[in-house]
């Protein structure tokens, strides 16, 4: 989600964000634009991709599951006056958190642990506690020797202008998936004390280890239902 803070006098701010959304009929993005900060709540707009201009490249679906990312959020005017060389103002625990809304804001995704871009060059970002490192490389892979430079974004850090940065790691889940199992060996009849009764013939019974058409036996002591999830 990319959320944005601009403010317009000592009461009023525009606050607006967006974040794309694959739909999974179609598997092709939608672009849901909010007016909160954050993605927070209903979209006011919803965009299909014949309407979006501003993608150069997509992917629905992940094998890998969710992806990875980090938001770097840039919070300007921070400082209490022109020696504040620390944005104490923003950097104040919980501040943030009531008054950003005072502060002209941008928040921006990015994605981390993946080489992604084009034939031309490509980047490769890491996140930490300390903020977020994005390498670029001249070529279509992150090898070490097309490394041409690297931009990053401190965790905490104040700048010359007094815009206070912060940066969120969110790190790839582990997702969990059903399994069942089937058994593989007859079960065992329990034993019987003689009695006097005259002997019966039983019914046959269904032979538990056969298998439905659908299920081969020689995979069928677990099966694993795989599941591709949308990044």
């Amino acid at each position: 989600c990319e959320s944005d803070i601009t403010v317009i006098n000592d009461t009023d701010s525009e606050i607006n964000s967006f974040k794309y959304i694959c739909n999974a009929d179609t598997n092709t993005p939608q672009k849901y634009i909010y007016d909160t900060f954050g993605c927070d709540g209903t979209p006011d707009t919803i965009l299909s991709i014949s309407e979006l201009t501003d993608l150069d490249y997509y992917e629905c679906e992940s094998i890998y599951g969710d992806c990875p990312y980090a938001t770097e959020c840039a919070f300007k005017n921070c400082g209490k006056n022109v020696n504040d060389t620390t944005c104490s103002m923003c950097s104040e625990t919980n501040y943030l958190d009531n008054y950003k809304q005072n502060h002209d804001t941008i928040c921006k995704p990015y994605l981390t642990e993946e080489c992604f871009g084009s034939s031309d060059y490509v980047q490769y970002a890491t996140c930490d506690d300390d903020g977020y490192y994005d390498k670029f490389y001249f070529g279509a892979t992150c090898e070490d020797a097309n490394f041409v430079w690297e931009e990053d974004a401190a965790n905490g850090e104040c700048d010359s202008s007094f815009t206070y940065h912060t940066v969120d790691c969110v790190i790839r889940t582990t997702t969990m998936y059903p399994t069942t199992s089937y058994p593989t060996e007859q079960p065992t009849e329990p034993t019987k004390e003689p009695t006097t009764a005259e002997p019966t013939t039983a019914e046959p019974t269904e032979d538990p280890t056969e298998y439905s058409d659908s299920i081969d036996p020689d995979t069928a002591n677990t099966i694993s239902i795989f599941v591709a999830l949308i990044c």
